[in-house]
């Protein structure tokens, strides 16, 4: 039996519609989907982000508060994921962060 271009097409998105579907979601659209150069330079960015912000709490708070100094990095970090997430359109993922984090 012969497969044409078209079927073959139509099988193919129809098993990474199963895959997703079936299988870790996040990771298997990670892996398909995703330019890995792009998500290290993210990872990376906001590495740099939150050390940065801890650094400077650490400074303004002094080294006895270095849990206030976290709090205040991971506030950081999540006021930059929140307002990337609204920018792009993703208010319901925004508020799902906020929830979190409250």
């Amino acid at each position: 039996m012969k497969v044409t271009k078209k079927q073959l097409r139509r099988i193919i998105k129809e098993e990474k519609r199963k895959i997703l579907r079936e299988g870790p979601g996040a990771e298997r659209a990670m892996g398909l989907y995703a330019d890995t150069a792009a998500v290290n330079a993210v990872h990376t960015a906001l590495n740099d982000l939150v050390e940065g912000a801890y650094h400077s709490a650490s400074q303004d708070l002094g080294s006895a508060e270095h849990g206030e100094a976290q709090d205040a990095a991971q506030q950081v970090f999540v006021n930059v994921v929140q307002d990337a997430a609204r920018s792009m359109g993703y208010s319901d993922v925004a508020d799902a962060l906020m929830r979190l984090t409250r």
